[in-house]
């Protein structure tokens, strides 16, 4: 991790992410489920941002002939 800051950052959000998530889908009330169900939304999206950002520059860029 001493080169991959986005990972080291990835792998500290997700944790507290996914904690939150879980202490908000374990309540009664049906508001805070929903937040919970959004905050595994973000944790998604999340995930996703520098997989599509890595997708779009591979298929940006020229292929050798």
């Amino acid at each position: 991790m001493r080169f991959n800051i986005l990972g080291c950052f990835l792998v500290a959000a997700s944790t507290a992410l996914v904690s939150s998530a879980a202490e908000l889908l374990g309540q009664p009330d049906s508001f805070y489920r929903a937040n919970g169900y959004a905050v595994l939304l973000a944790l998604v999206l999340l995930f996703a941002w520098p997989l599509a950002a890595w997708r779009l520059r591979t298929a940006a860029s020229p292929t050798p002939t």
